[in-house]
């Protein structure tokens, strides 16, 4: 199973505070589109809701490239 929270995040550019979702580990076999999110990094970037700026947050997750194992 996929984990994630949410933690508060303050925007560099406008001290916006907002919600980002970490996400602490994810398993493709139960969640096949974070498989690509991881790729791109796409789950480590937040777009401030204020003012438009996307930065990177760096953080660790715990990744389960686990293939599907109900046959199909």
């Amino acid at each position: 199973m996929s984990r994630h929270h949410i933690e508060k995040v303050t925007c560099p550019s406008c001290h916006h505070e907002g919600d980002f979702e970490l996400w602490d580990s994810i398993n493709t076999a139960l969640d096949p589109k974070m498989k690509e999110k991881v790729l791109n990094q796409s789950i480590f970037l937040y777009t401030c809701p204020s003012c438009g700026e996307t930065f990177r947050l760096n953080y660790s997750t715990l990744y389960h490239p686990c293939h599907d194992l109900s046959g199909s």
